[in-house]
This record gives structure tokens, sequence and C-alpha cells, in this order.
């Protein structure tokens, strides 16, 4: 594609592209943007989270859609949510509705840390605009949050435009 995107339109596109970017790290979508063409529901099946370690200047643009209903229930202590890890890359124009991220099925007084709707880590200089969390549910300890659970580099900064998380028992 000339302008460097790859369009996204459904759950079967969105869960293939996860798979191919993990892996490599997410080197794959390295100076890439993808972009939403319509509303995405992750309901069929349990979410990976992408792991974009390596996808540098990487952008993922909603266009203003929702991806709902993403239950992300993984068996990793680090990185859980949509995305594992975003490094100097953006998130932009998305909404996560009826999200659930844990560890297991039932809770544990110790389950997960570095846990986020959006992404567990942020590393570099990472940009979330207009991104917005509702009516969610996110289990963990330690570094957990509605959008990212930690932003791990301390010469990095993540900045935040816009955003919002509403309804959501952190």
């Amino acid at each position: 594609n000339c302008d460097n995107a790859i369009y996204i339109s459904n759950a079967g596109q969105l869960r293939n592209l996860a798979s191919m970017a993990n892996d490599n790290k997410g080197a794959i979508l390295s100076k890439k943007t993808v972009k939403l063409t319509s509303s995405i529901d992750l309901s069929e099946e349990n979410w990976v989270p992408m792991n974009c370690f390596s996808a540098h200047n990487f952008v993922f643009d909603g266009q203003g859609y929702t991806i709902s209903n993403m239950t992300a229930i993984n068996n990793v202590d680090y990185g859980n949510g949509f995305f594992s890890n975003l490094v100097s890359s953006s998130v932009k124009n998305v909404t996560f509705d009826n999200a659930d991220v844990k560890r297991r099925d039932n809770t544990y007084t110790f389950s997960g840390n570095v846990y986020g709707i959006v992404s567990g880590y942020s590393y570099g200089d990472v940009l979330f605009e207009n991104v917005h969390v509702q009516n969610s549910t996110i289990y963990g300890y330690g570094k957990v949050g509605g959008i990212i659970g930690m932003a791990a580099d301390r010469n990095g900064i993540s900045r935040f435009i816009d955003c919002s998380v509403e309804n959501t028992d952190i």
C-alpha cells in the first residue's frame, strides 16, 4: 500500500495482525500505521496481547471506532492488555468498551503485574491521543492502570491528550 497503512475491518484481521506481530515482537509494524475501518467486537475468543517491542514509530489509529468485548485473560506476569508493550509509538482515536484484563478467570491475591487495558508497558516517547476506556475491568497488582500499567522508561515520555477512563474497575 502506498500510504504504508494496514487497514483492519474485522476481528479476524485484527487477530491475524496480532499473531504476525507476536512472531517477531512487532518488527513487521515498525514505521507502519494500522487503521481501523469499522468497530470490532473481540468477544469470540481470548485476546493475546500484541507485542510491539520492536515496532518503533508504529501508529495505531482507531479512526473513531470502538474495540468492544476484549477479554485478555492470560497467564503472563508482565505486559497484559491489548498491547503487551509499545515503544516510541502512538495510539489514537479509539475507544475500548467492556474490556476485561486479568491473569486468570478466578481472582488471586497477587495476580499479574504491569497490566493496562490498552498496554501493559510504554517505553520511549509514546502518545495516547483521544483514547477512551469505558465499562471495563482490570485486575492485577503493582503497576495496573486503565490505559497503561507502567511508563517504563525514565528517559521517555508517555503523553495523554484528550483521553479518559470511565466506569472502569481497577
